[in-house]
């Protein structure tokens, strides 16, 4: 719990704090049924590689606009920029068209930008301390809980609360 009230995955004994981080926050999730996380994680990923491949077309079309490579022509033709090589007039005419077809990765990436903002948004967060937090867990279990508190124990007394919710549900037609 520490970890995650400061972000010092350091602390992990690993070694690499911060791949076994993302691991303990994806199977904690899982745990309990957050898809957020993993709805960013893809996002994330998508957005990564719409960005690098806009950077390589738009880096494809710089070198090519000062020398002519068929090589990596053809490299931007398998992906769907053709580049003819008529003449040198229809060879810029295709760079151009080839340039304004990959503005539209733009929009990709945007999406993607907007999406995970809108996963992040403020309003989308508890923004409780981890006192807060434990203090509330305290409460719902009926016994103080450490903050020195395990993952694993907080997520146990979490699933516990939600199974007892479930039951007092069924047995009164609404939660108390």
């Amino acid at each position: 719990m520490h970890i995650a009230a400061t972000g010092d995955v350091n602390l992990l004994n690993a070694l690499e704090p911060q791949d076994a981080w993302e691991e303990i926050v994806a199977k904690n999730c899982k745990a309990n049924g957050a898809t957020e996380y993993q709805q960013y994680l893809e996002l994330a990923k998508s957005y990564a590689l719409n960005v690098n491949e806009y950077i390589r077309v738009k880096a494809a079309l710089t070198k090519l606009s000062v020398v002519v490579d068929k090589d990596l022509a053809g490299w931007l033709s398998g992906k769907g920029y053709k580049i003819e090589m008529t003449n040198s007039s229809i060879y810029a005419e295709s760079l151009s068209r080839a340039d304004a077809k990959s503005n539209n990765l733009l929009t990709r990436i945007n999406m993607k930008k907007n999406a995970m903002a809108r996963l992040t948004a403020p309003d989308k967060q508890e923004n409780k301390t981890l006192e807060e937090i434990l203090a509330s867990l305290s409460y719902a279990i009926g016994f103080p809980v450490s903050d020195d508190i395990t993952l694993a124990r907080f997520n146990e007394y979490t699933r516990i609360l939600k199974l007892r919710a479930d039951q007092e549900k069924m047995h009164h037609g609404r939660v108390k």
